[in-house]
């Protein structure tokens, strides 16, 4: 096999903290282990300094070029100017350097990122894989940041157009294949994404669990698309027995925490609810090995276009999972078929108190074990497996 030259293209990359960052990172180097030159685009690491625009090689032989581009969380002028850099400089990569055989990109930044990589591509000749992590615009709408018609329908004709020049589009579910599928095209490929970070077992806690609780862990971004009021509010509506048994662990950031935070302290919940800051992803996993079961949920209609990240870490860990989510979504399902978890119906209003009478008989008769969760986890969702199918993609032409 002769190796490939290839341009991969995201707004995070390692040592950055977003996931992607990481996933990244690890795809690129299992590229450069089967022979390909790999070049990575990205932006300054979000925490640093905003220095000039930078090439270096890394130690693992795959080149990056970091842009000096600016915080942008809760700035939607800093975001265009950033996606409209970060797209003139792939654009201008693309076209003129050297050509790539393939180049790949996520969906950050959304729509704009893939169309002008399409662009390009078509222009150049040149393979095109785009990596959906979420299936935009859809999800855009849901959450209000398309909610303009105009703005949509403009943004779905590129996006359409993005998905088919694609050879592949790579999603991360079943629910967001249809979802593609919809679009007109169908060479897509599922690839889960692998648990990222380590495992030490030395970090200190920085909460535990109390002895005699059922404990409930929820790690990662308490933003809109979780609902997680509903969880407060349906543990608010438990008898007394349940609130003493249970404890709710938030461990993360996002903007509804304030108002989670306020809402557990007008229901009086204090002594069942904890709220933990951020941490590593080495202290968040030795969380997920305290707890007893990990907590996911998505609103109405999101598993179709997203599918959350923090499930194989949790999996990982050999933590059972708790889905609040359409019952007919590829997430319950594999949960339900594989005994590594109970998914509670988001369509039936009173699932989330039912919810934890189930879990407190899951756990009493001790139905799902760390070990099968474990099994399942190293089966279907090993690190190794899934690089192997992406060093696998690259031989699909």
């Amino acid at each position: 096999m002769t190796g490939k030259r290839i341009l991969a293209v995201h707004r995070y990359f390692y040592p950055d903290t977003a996931p992607y960052a990481t996933i990244l990172k690890n795809i690129v180097e299992e590229w450069v282990r089967k022979g390909h030159w790999v070049e990575v685009l990205s932006s300054k690491p979000s925490y640093g300094s905003f220095l000039n625009e930078t090439e270096d090689a890394t130690p693992n032989d795959y080149k990056i070029t970091r842009l000096a581009l600016k915080p942008e969380r809760k700035k939607p002028v800093v975001r265009l100017v950033n996606a409209i850099k970060l797209c003139a400089s792939l654009a201008k990569k693309i076209l003129f350097s050297k050509k790539y055989d393939v180049v790949m990109i996520s969906t950050v930044p959304p729509v704009i990122g893939a169309w002008v990589v399409a662009v390009c591509c078509k222009l150049r000749g040149t393979r095109f894989i785009y990596h959906v992590m979420d299936v935009h615009p859809e999800i855009g709408a849901i959450s209000g940041e398309f909610k303009k018609p105009i703005v949509f329908k403009i943004l779905s004709m590129m996006d359409r157009f993005s998905c088919r020049i694609a050879n592949p589009i790579v999603v991360l579910s079943n629910d967001m294949k249809i979802s593609i599928e919809e679009k007109g095209v169908s060479n897509i490929e599922v690839i889960p994404n692998f648990e990222i970070g380590s495992v030490n077992n030395d970090v200190l806690l920085p909460y535990r669990p109390k002895e005699e609780s059922i404990s409930i862990l929820f790690a990662g971004n308490m933003g809109r698309f979780q609902g997680l009021e509903k969880l407060i509010l349906a543990l608010n509506e438990c008898e007394i027995d349940i609130k003493k048994r249970i404890e709710l662990i938030f461990m993360g950031e996002g903007t509804e925490k304030e108002k989670l935070a306020s809402l557990v302290s007008e229901k009086k919940l204090s002594n069942s609810v904890v709220f933990l800051e951020p941490q590593p992803i080495e202290v968040a996993k030795r969380m997920m090995q305290v707890a007893d079961v990990g907590f996911v949920s998505l609103v109405s209609d999101i598993y179709r276009y997203a599918y959350p990240s923090k499930v194989s870490t949790y999996l990982g860990q050999g933590l059972p999972v708790w889905a609040h989510v359409e019952a007919d979504s590829d997430l319950a399902k594999n949960i339900e078929c594989n005994g590594i978890g109970f998914v509670s119906d988001s369509r039936q209003q009173a699932s989330l108190q039912d919810g934890f009478k189930t879990l407190m008989g899951l756990v009493s008769e001790s139905k799902i074990t760390r070990n099968r969760v474990s099994e399942y986890s190293e089966r279907e969702l090993s690190k190794s497996k899934i690089l192997a199918r992406w060093a696998q993609l690259l031989d699909k032409d």
